[in-house]
């Protein structure tokens, strides 16, 4: 399992994306974001859902999902399996939803 925290400043945004297959004790990746500061919204799948402190969404393996940072947050995340890095965990797969032209 991974666990990590992350602290992003407002209009950060984390592109839609799926975690890739990757040797590991697990099949896919399913990932747990609970805010702990701040606002988000989380797209899953075609839903999106906005955060605040206290909140949490589980996200299940091959589902595609995105976050937008609409207030300085911190958040602690769970993966299961290991992460390996960006370039060999995860594939974008779309536009972040509710982007406008240059955001």
């Amino acid at each position: 399992m991974h666990v990590g925290g992350q602290r992003h400043e407002a209009g950060h945004v984390v592109p839609e994306h799926v975690h890739n297959p990757v040797k590991r004790s697990t099949v896919g990746t399913m990932e747990t974001l609970l805010v702990l500061s701040g606002m988000v919204e989380v797209g899953v799948g075609r839903d999106s859902v906005r955060l605040g402190a206290g909140d949490a969404v589980v996200i299940y393996p091959g589902v595609r999902h995105s976050m937008r940072v609409l207030h300085e947050a911190t958040i602690f995340e769970t993966k299961s399996g290991p992460y390996w890095g960006r370039e060999s965990d995860k594939t974008d797969v779309g536009p972040v939803p509710g982007a406008g032209a240059g955001a």
